[in-house]
């Protein structure tokens, strides 16, 4: 930050002497901080730079008035301050411009120059106050004058130093915002880096898994079906292995596929049990057991003859749908093997045919064909009283629901211990065949029974 100067403009025709005078004695005072054109103005300098240079580093100019300022004319006649090249002319309308403070000083008896006295560029000059210069006392002229200039300068410097506190302060935000930027940039650079690191790995890691499960696949592929020596097991043994030893059974399912046996187990044991709580309990008493409240009530409103004809239709009904339960179970494997087959084969990379899914399927479900089988045991035991198709032996939840909420009815009839039973040898029996780790193969199974059971249950709300 350089130090303020004086500017001294004059007119050495009006005020030469006197501007002698006070710039040795402002360089006496203030040393090498006065500009004027005594040896301020070097030969070959370009005036006008030199003059815009020192305003610029100025903090006021002292513009001597005499008595002739005004009228000091050129070989023309033409007054000076009317020519826009005037040296004086020039130095006032730089200074004006940049807004350096002026002091007019009048010597003598000069007086201060109105604006119609000055071209338009000048008029600034006359806002600014004057100093008269008594030369019968110049000492206090000048006492006061350097005062008045150091007060200036000392303004001048304040605003200077203000100004280059605002820049410094300016300049360490912008380099500490550049540094913030820099670290950012860094920091967003060592993230992509962290991240494109974690993808590579995650991509070598899956390469790693996709190989590995790629070798167990291949080595599942040349396990034998059968021990070499052993013969394999017979249909009765499978179906005695799945009380026993499902793995061997499912296992087996990989050389042979056949499932009419427990197909066939399953249509016997539900043909008699149909015959028997026909003969037993009658389709009549049964058909008004399953009969939900709103039904019920429905049933009532009618006339008897209504109601026996209602009762005897729907105990035909119930007596057809429990005669075509072996067609209904075998379509039901069916669908069943068609939504788990293509849930392993494209979700899990899986290779299950779809007649070794309706093997695993009808294998599972021989837990249902033993629950038909304590059902006639019970009905033969006790008459059939109470009995019913929804929970024929207690093994669901539905005595612990309200029968009014067809929602939660539904639901309870599902979570039945021979249903879950059966979804376990359904999840053993796809680890089996696929080799999927048997866990994945349970979250499958139970995952679709879940939705499957949600469904019906809310179709059954909403028709009940």
């Amino acid at each position: 930050m350089t130090t303020p100067k004086i500017f001294i403009t004059y007119r050495r025709k009006d005020s030469e002497q006197f501007v002698f005078s006070l710039g040795l004695l402002l360089e006496d005072r203030l040393p090498e901080r006065v500009f004027w054109d005594r040896d301020a103005l070097k030969a070959g300098e370009r005036y006008k730079v030199k003059i815009e240079d020192a305003l610029r580093e100025s903090g006021v100019v002292i513009v001597v008035i005499g008595d002739a300022w005004l009228d000091i004319r050129d070989e023309h006649g033409r007054r000076r301050l009317e020519d826009p090249e005037d040296v004086l002319r020039t130095e006032l309308v730089t200074a004006i411009q940049l807004k350096v403070p002026l002091i007019p000083v009048l010597v003598g008896s000069a007086r201060m120059p109105s604006a119609e006295d000055l071209p338009e560029e000048l008029w600034p000059l006359v806002d600014w106050h004057a100093m008269r210069v008594n030369l019968d006392d110049p000492k206090g002229s000048m006492a006061r004058l350097i005062g008045d200039v150091q007060r200036l300068l000392e303004e001048r410097r304040a605003e200077d130093e203000r100004k280059e506190q605002l820049r410094l302060e300016e300049q360490q935000r912008a380099e500490e915002e550049h540094r913030r930027q820099e670290q950012l940039a860094a920091e967003r650079v060592a993230e992509e880096q962290r991240q494109r690191q974690a993808t590579e790995r995650a991509r070598l890691e899956q390469e790693r898994k996709q190989a590995a499960e790629q070798a167990r696949l291949e080595q599942w592929r040349r396990i034998p079906e059968q021990p070499p020596g052993e013969e394999p097991p017979s249909e009765v043994k499978r179906v005695v292995n799945i009380l026993v030893a499902p793995n061997k059974t499912f296992t087996d399912i990989r050389r042979s596929a056949s499932w009419w046996l427990p197909w066939l187990l399953g249509a016997i044991v539900a043909t008699g049990l149909v015959t028997i709580v026909d003969k037993k309990v009658g389709m009549e008493k049964v058909s008004v057991r399953r009969l939900t409240p709103k039904q019920a009530a429905r049933l009532d409103q009618l006339t008897p003859e209504q109601r026996a004809s209602e009762m005897e239709m729907t105990a035909k009904s119930t007596r057809y749908v429990g005669y075509a339960f072996p067609l209904f179970n075998l379509l039901t494997v069916a669908v069943i093997a068609g939504v788990l087959r293509p849930t392993f084969n494209f979700g899990f990379g899986a290779e299950v045919k779809f007649k070794q899914a309706m093997a695993i399927s009808m294998y599972a479900f021989l837990p249902g064909t033993i629950k038909l089988l304590l059902a006639i045991e019970i009905v033969l035991s006790t008459g059939g009283e109470g009995f019913t198709y929804f929970n024929p032996v207690a093994s669901n939840l539905t005595a612990l629901v309200d029968p009014s909420s067809a929602f939660l009815y539904s639901v309870a009839t599902s979570i039945d211990a021979f249903n879950i039973w059966t979804l376990v040898l359904t999840g053993i029996g796809y680890s089996c065949v696929t080799r999927v780790k048997r866990g994945t193969c349970m979250g499958v199974v139970f995952g679709w029974w879940a939705v499957v059971t949600l469904a019906g249950a809310g179709i059954a709300e909403l028709f009940a």
